[in-house]
């Protein structure tokens, strides 16, 4: 016998539609593991992050949630995101070319979170003197939908302004350069896996931390060169000079290892047959602009790691 209630349905199938429904209105699904957002990892491997991230595994599931960034029903990239220090832990996206310009859009909340565990527009008043700044960042989108899904709060932290428009802009103008210019997998389609994360500190704005280091580090297949290509940067999030124009240099795989404890890609041809940039890095314009011709740009990678 059915009850009325259930409209016939039985009892315990409701309760487990019921679950499934709340769980997705609430984006709650699959928050133990990664895996199952694997097409941003490379070799569907996810970050390596201790007391985070390990093998896959998120170590506090009710702290850092995964969530698929989506716009227009297209998944565009992953983030890793921490409800208590309300800011992103890092996001993950696939580099296949670029646009220029950037899209004029409004900054929103994540649907999937709760309002009350994630940043809003409100932790950003005016005459702050930290940027929204993205962790994927918009002019590394090849469409106008992919730069508009990197406008979400949740890909964002607060960034020193001089920071975020010098040394930080210009490592992302000079990673985008070699990853046009080298990454080319075996169909000949550009390709390139990018991590970008943020490490906290003990200072907040309101209640959202502000990370004491960014970081970000980039892996390829280059076909032309019949080999692995990678590498990563961190900086301070701090007050830069205006006459200070140092550069972040690029390191190996294995320096961010050593020196943040983070393997953004935990692959064997990543951190074994991977090689570095060994050409200066080029000069940035005064908005933090590279040329559009890009073909003048000589950047080489040594034959041998």
């Amino acid at each position: 016998m059915t009850s009325s209630v259930t409209g016939g349905w039985p009892l315990a199938l409701v309760i487990l539609l019921l679950v499934a429904m709340d769980s997705t209105a609430t984006g709650r699904t699959g928050m133990i593991h990664v895996e199952e957002w694997d097409e941003f990892f490379l070799e569907k491997i996810p970050p390596e992050i201790p007391k985070v991230l390990v093998k896959g595994k998120i170590l506090d599931q009710n702290r850092y949630k995964p969530i698929r960034q989506t716009y227009k029903n297209e998944a565009r990239f992953m983030t890793l995101y921490d409800e208590r220090n309300k800011i992103p832990v890092f996001s993950a996206y696939k580099y296949t070319g670029h646009i220029e310009g950037r899209s004029n859009t409004n900054w929103k909340p994540e649907p999937q979170l709760d309002a009350k565990q994630q940043a809003t527009i409100k932790d950003w008043p005016k005459g702050i003197s930290h940027d929204k700044g993205h962790l994927y960042p918009c002019f590394h989108a090849d469409s106008k939908d992919d730069q508009k899904s990197t406008f979400m709060l949740t890909n964002c932290v607060p960034q020193v302004a001089s920071f975020n428009r010098g040394r930080w802009c210009q490592m992302e103008n000079y990673v985008k350069v070699l990853m046009d210019k080298y990454c080319s997998n075996q169909n000949n389609h550009l390709e390139a896996f990018v991590i970008v994360g943020a490490v906290p500190s003990d200072k907040y704005m309101g209640t959202v931390n502000i990370p004491k280091t960014l970081w970000a580090a980039f892996c390829c297949y280059s076909k032309e060169r019949g080999r692995w290509l990678a590498s990563a940067h961190y900086g301070a999030n701090e007050e830069v000079p205006k006459d200070d124009r140092k550069k972040m240099k690029p390191i190996t795989l294995a320096e961010l290892k050593t020196d943040l404890n983070i393997r953004p890609f935990p692959n064997e041809n990543c951190l074994a047959h991977s090689v570095m940039p060994d050409d200066p890095i080029p000069e940035e314009g005064e908005n933090c602009d590279f040329p559009n011709n890009r073909k003048k740009q000589r950047i080489r990678f040594p034959d041998s790691g």
